[in-house]
């Protein structure tokens, strides 16, 4: 009796806020999902079609993500979000590598896909940067989106029928199984994984549902049909709480739900201090649907708009086409409100896999940002290039970081 009871006690578990607000539902457990993936070796008579298999599955996971973003409201972060996975279903970094892994390694499609995403995945880990060591989890929700369109499996989260409110408990979500969720009475997410830079947070700022991430052990620690609370101001979670605590969540769920409504309220007005002085908030990014989730809340523009991702574990840098794309939809997505673009911060702890620098004594001060775009000087002409491209759509203005003398600022003019 007494170990049951000891069972049944409640338990906090620590994570990280990843989306605001209190939430109490039953917990329904997804578990681990991802695609079965078939193994065996291929000869070099079936090279090409192997890769023909994996292009078409490629377009099939990018209809199906398109389908869903469609569904969706247009323009909204949730959207945007979805369509920056159709665009990483075409890297060109991924085709390379499975392209590779097919030829040189002799495997079919699938097995190659898997091998490829893990080998570019471990390298984005190994960065000192969370936020690119988060993007080594979007490879793999990509490459898990590709393997199920290769045949007709789907995951649990696409099945999903919930009767009630309910806190979805994951190892991880990928924003597609986020978005398949929106129909749901989802009240609340835990996830084991993830940082508030992860595309799981992001969705779930966007959608409003508080969440928690990275909360180690959530899968063995939690059960379906246990009642949880999901604390996204504090970060933490609490599985089977006594009366006390869920009132105490409900009050709290209640004030932050009247905050949040006063904020959105008021998100149109100017920013001005006590003492009458205006101030112009703008917003931090580094993907396109960051600055729909920007806009949405009421930023006056983006201050700094981060373009280091398009650099990172890439066998080639982009093309000034492909970096215009991506600068011009966050321009029109704030038009006509500026947005600062800072050329690329690279070296130092910020590594690009197509450059081979040299040893330094200290890298944070050596071969980095200005002094490594000077010193690769097409590569970057076409950044600006496609910089300059995208303020024909809107305010757009160029920084340039690290200037250490007025010599360095005028060749960058």
């Amino acid at each position: 009796m007494t170990e049951e009871l000891h069972r049944r006690a409640a338990v906090v578990m620590r994570g990280i806020a990843g989306s605001p607000g209190v939430a109490i539902g039953k917990a329904v457990v997804l578990g681990h999902s991802r695609a079965p993936c078939p193994r065996y070796p291929v000869s070099a008579a079936d090279f090409d079609s192997e890769i023909r298999r994996f292009e078409e599955a490629v377009g099939r996971a990018k209809s199906e993500l398109r389908e869903m973003a469609q569904r969706l409201t247009e323009k909204s972060a949730e959207a945007s979000i979805l369509e920056a996975y159709m665009l990483m279903t075409d890297d060109p970094v991924l085709l390379e590598a499975v392209q590779r892994q097919v030829r040189q390694e002799k495997r079919c499609a699938e097995w190659a896909l898997a091998e490829a995403a893990d080998i570019i995945a471990k390298r984005l880990a190994a960065v000192d940067d969370h936020y690119l060591r988060e993007r080594s989890h979007d490879v793999l929700f990509i490459a898990d989106r590709i393997l199920r369109a290769f045949g007709s499996t789907t995951s649990e989260q696409h099945n999903l029928r919930l009767d009630g409110p309910s806190v979805v408990i994951a190892h991880d979500l990928s924003p597609a199984d986020t978005a398949a969720m929106i129909s749901q009475p989802v009240v609340g997410i835990v996830t084991e994984v993830g940082t508030r830079t992860s595309h799981t947070a992001i969705m779930a700022r966007a959608l409003e549902i508080p969440a928690v991430v990275g909360v180690t052990d959530a899968l063995s620690q939690i059960s379906s049909g246990d009642i949880v609370i999901v604390d996204g101001l504090r970060g933490n979670i609490v599985v089977r709480p006594a009366t006390r605590e869920l009132d105490d969540a409900r009050a709290r769920g209640e004030r932050h739900s009247a905050l949040s409504r006063e904020l959105h309220t008021s998100r149109d007005r100017d920013a001005v201090t006590a003492d009458g002085v205006r101030v112009m908030l703008r917003a931090n990014v580094e993907l396109p649907a960051e600055a729909v989730l920007a806009r949405d809340y009421g930023a006056e523009g983006i201050g700094l708009y981060r373009t280091e991702f398009l650099y990172i574990d890439r066998s080639s840098p982009p093309t000034e086409d492909q970096q215009f794309e991506i600068f011009r939809a966050v321009v029109e997505t704030m038009r006509p409100m500026p947005v600062t673009l800072r050329t690329f911060d690279i070296g130092g702890d910020k590594f690009i896999s197509n450059l081979k620098l040299p040893p330094e004594m200290n890298p944070m001060l050596g071969l980095r940002a200005v002094r490594l775009a000077l010193s690769q000087p097409d590569m970057f002409l076409e950044h600006l290039r496609a910089m300059v491209r995208a303020s024909a759509y809107g305010n757009v203005k160029i920084m340039v970081p690290m200037i250490a003398t007025l010599t360095e600022l005028r060749q960058v003019r």
